[in-house]
């Protein structure tokens, strides 16, 4: 991405992976492991400022990936173009 005045807000209901990107030093799966990289690497080039970790009932995401749940809460962002 570059230097702009944009970036990616990155948010996960994911305790291990939060805790993964800031305190663990190892982590055995290998695909976490992938994610985890990824994800300390856009740190590292400013694509994202933080991993910032919300409760599950906040995940505005679920909506795209789980069945029955609420899309009000990705429609509102995508309405007022904020979160």
């Amino acid at each position: 991405l570059g230097k702009s005045d944009h970036y990616i807000e990155c948010r996960t209901d994911s305790q291990s992976l939060f805790n993964a990107v800031y305190f663990i030093k190892s982590v055995k799966e290998i695909g976490f492991r992938i994610d985890i990289a990824i994800l300390k690497e856009m740190i590292c080039k400013h694509e994202t400022e933080k991993i910032g970790w919300v409760n599950g009932s906040q995940q505005t995401a679920d909506c795209l990936t789980k069945k029955g749940c609420s899309s009000a809460n990705i429609l509102k962002i995508i309405r007022n173009n904020e979160l």
